[in-house]
């Protein structure tokens, strides 16, 4: 019984370790582009409705990775919580604790990841309007 509850314990901590790779993935991407881009493209000399669809994408990728980083706070302080029940050998426990309906992260956190899933389509969606904007600048007269 103890190595079924330490095989299931192991499952829950890996598939819930996905989900922590994942959101790293979505702040690095939203720190990384706004930062790739300014080292690559020259503001100055930008009509003012590039550079403006460009400082707002890059504005809107920021506030998306830091609400990412405030559910990955979320991630690390239910990982903590859950030590206890991974010392009990206790599968159900920490089950409730990761990702239970009352008390797991996506009950705590679903807010947080949502708004900064919403928010990083909008930044997506502005940063490819500056580079249709930057590639057919006729397109706006």
């Amino acid at each position: 019984m103890e190595q079924q509850n330490a095989e299931k314990i192991k499952l829950l901590l890996d598939i819930y370790s996905q989900d922590s790779k994942q959101v790293m993935v979505f702040v690095s991407i939203c720190f990384a582009l706004p930062a790739f881009t300014l080292s690559q493209v020259k503001l100055e000399g930008l009509p003012t409705s590039s550079r403006a669809v460009l400082l707002i994408s890059f504005f809107l990728f920021i506030v998306a990775g830091l609400i990412f980083f405030c559910y990955t706070q979320y991630q690390n302080r239910k990982r903590l919580e859950g030590i206890q029940s991974i010392l009990a050998l206790n599968p159900d426990g920490l089950r409730e604790i990761l990702m239970g309906p009352r008390q797991g992260l996506w009950a705590i956190a679903w807010p947080l990841y949502r708004s900064a899933t919403l928010i990083l389509i909008l930044a997506a969606s502005a940063y490819a309007m500056f580079f249709i904007l930057y590639f057919f600048p006729g397109i706006v007269s």
